[in-house]
């Protein structure tokens, strides 16, 4: 994939939100929802430092790579043998095609001139592209979040909050239920089941789970700590995140 694939598939998505006139209802991606936990509603102000959760940002779009099945993650494929092989860390390509979304794209521009990319790497490499501003961005571009500018004298302020106050609440909720259905109840990977487990495993990582619940915060942060063991990728990635801060 070339960089300038890239640039014509992401402006000709931007045409296509522009040339419509108004925001298409746009279904919040991972990082997005993990974004909108992040911060408060009505005001729009972070509940966690920037930086942490520009890290978090750059996990999420590492999981959404591999939850499109464009990355594999922990496996090195083996031309000697025709087969991959278990490598813990390592990011192997799948698919160069270009998605039409930027940042996903920008992250696999990146992973295809790395050399044997590892996660740890990648996290703390993509969060250091002012990831924080370039999601903020993207989601403004797409209709999920408004800016609003207020001037007081001589200062002004800029807020950002969701277009639709039902998608942070649809995100809040997704990792409550998560935290009170039955084990085994979920469908494999092809489902839903993975992409909430990997929310709920960054909220629970950098410290959101408080923002979910008034009580029994500590029961829903140990047990969606639990749960997001349960997915061995997703808990290597996790770990190396941990890892990476």
């Amino acid at each position: 994939m070339s960089v300038q694939t890239v640039e014509r598939t992401a402006a000709s998505r931007l045409r296509t939100i522009l040339g419509t006139g108004t925001h298409p209802v746009v279904e919040p991606s991972l990082r997005a929802e993990l974004f909108l936990i992040a911060h408060e509603d009505e005001t729009g102000r972070p509940h966690i430092d920037p930086a942490k959760l520009e890290l978090a940002l750059a996990v999420a779009i590492l999981l959404e790579l591999w939850l499109d099945n464009l990355i594999l993650i922990g496996w090195r494929f083996s031309a000697r043998h025709g087969t991959y092989q278990a490598d813990p860390g390592l990011i192997t390509i799948c698919d160069t095609t270009a998605t039409g979304d930027p940042l996903k794209d920008a992250a696999l521009v990146m992973l295809w001139h790395t050399n044997a990319p590892r996660v740890r790497d990648f996290i703390r490499d993509f969060a250091a592209t002012g990831l924080y501003e370039r999601v903020r961005g993207d989601m403004i571009a797409t209709g999920l979040l408004r800016r609003t500018t207020r001037r007081r004298f001589f200062r002004r302020t800029d807020s950002y909050t969701a277009v639709h106050e039902n998608h942070p609440v649809r995100a809040r909720t997704k990792v409550r239920n998560l935290a009170t259905s039955e084990p085994g109840s979920h469908p494999g990977h092809d489902g839903p089941y993975p992409y909430t487990v990997a929310l709920a495993a960054l909220v629970t990582r950098v410290g959101l789970a408080r923002y979910l619940a008034s009580e029994n915060v500590t029961w829903l942060q140990q047990r969606l700590a639990a749960i997001a063991q349960s997915i061995p990728t997703i808990r290597e990635v996790i770990t190396a995140f941990g890892r990476s801060r």
